[in-house]
């Protein structure tokens, strides 16, 4: 698979990359009391009906140990037939080797394989994705590594790739758990935000022309703000905005708006920067503007403040242009 093709290369030119990472790796496949000093690599070694994606050979020139390794690395494809066997059996033709190593890394897939008692022995490991990101994450916290600048940079930028690819993640109930407050937490402070901002606009409905909100879809729409009664205001949140200007995917955050509808009054075309609404909006009026949040800036540690400014001088500048007091 080239996703697994293009990993496992990215994997061994890191490794290449940093001895000490290299050594520490090796190690942690094998045994963390394993004293090697030299680690050989070779991608895609071919073997009998098949090929090796990672083939580590190490050892300690001092002892004259020898290690071996056979790395099968699975992201998307399956684990294919008798695989691991035919690995396996070409491990355990390397009988000089003090220890010899099946690893098997996937992303959360298990395998029914559990290696042959024959000697000479060979010992299989399973692993998943998110454990080898773990100990990554740890090795370059270690205060012996800080000092190599090279190795923790390439380590990271792999560790940003696992991430990205989602090999980094496992899900558990903490996980869950926090999912399900977050989503409630985090709501009621985007409502929050939308009450401030209603409470800014200083207008007072009267019977039959009244706020109304949707806490569910997370929008609030003003009565009428003007004595013809033609046009109100609309603002909130929207989580499926995704174009050059602000995309949802990757900022992961909601996107904010504020609109103004009914019928069109010529001061309104005074309104800089502010579109069409959105086809799949679907309003009946004859006219409608909306101003769009296009970025959002990190100050210190809270966006709460971000988006009220964004609202209050989206209704700041339309308050001006049709000349109601604030």
């Amino acid at each position: 698979m080239p996703e697994e093709d293009y990993f496992t290369e990215t994997l061994a030119a890191v490794l290449e990359s940093s001895k000490p990472f290299r050594l520490a790796f090796v190690q942690w496949l094998i045994d963390d009391d394993v004293d090697v000093d030299f680690a050989r690599l070779e991608t895609q070694k071919t073997v009998e009906n098949g090929r090796i994606d990672l083939w580590i050979d190490a050892g300690n020139e001092r002892t004259g140990e020898r290690h071996v390794i056979a790395m099968e690395n699975k992201i998307a494809a399956g684990e294919g037939k008798d695989q691991l066997k035919r690995y396996e059996r070409h491990l355990k033709r390397e009988t000089d080797a003090h220890t010899r190593t099946l690893v098997y890394a996937t992303l959360h897939e298990r395998t029914s394989f559990r290696g042959s008692p024959k000697k000479p022995k060979v010992d299989f490991r399973q692993i998943h994705w998110f454990k080898m990101a773990d100990w990554m994450r740890g090795w370059t916290t270690k205060p012996a590594n800080a000092a190599d600048d090279k190795s923790i940079h390439f380590v990271r930028e792999l560790f940003l790739l696992m991430e990205e690819w989602g090999m980094a993640m496992n899900l558990n109930a903490d996980h869950l758990a926090a999912a399900t407050i977050y989503h409630s937490s985090v709501k009621d402070q985007l409502i929050h935000i939308l009450k401030e901002t209603k409470k800014a606009c200083g207008l007072s409905g009267t019977k039959g022309n009244q706020w109304r909100n949707n806490t569910e879809n997370l929008f609030y729409t003003s009565p009428w703000i003007d004595d013809q009664e033609n046009i109100y205001v609309d603002f909130g949140f929207n989580f499926d905005r995704d174009d050059a200007v602000f995309s949802v995917p990757q900022l992961c955050v909601p996107s904010a708006y504020f609109a103004v509808g009914g019928t069109h009054r010529p001061e309104l075309d005074n309104l800089k920067d502010w579109k069409p609404a959105p086809d799949d909006w679907d309003w009946n009026e004859d006219y409608v503007r909306v101003k769009w949040l296009g970025c959002l800036r990190l100050q210190g540690e809270s966006l709460h403040g971000e988006y009220i400014d964004f609202f209050e001088n989206a209704r700041d500048e339309l308050w001006r242009v049709i000349g109601l007091s604030q």
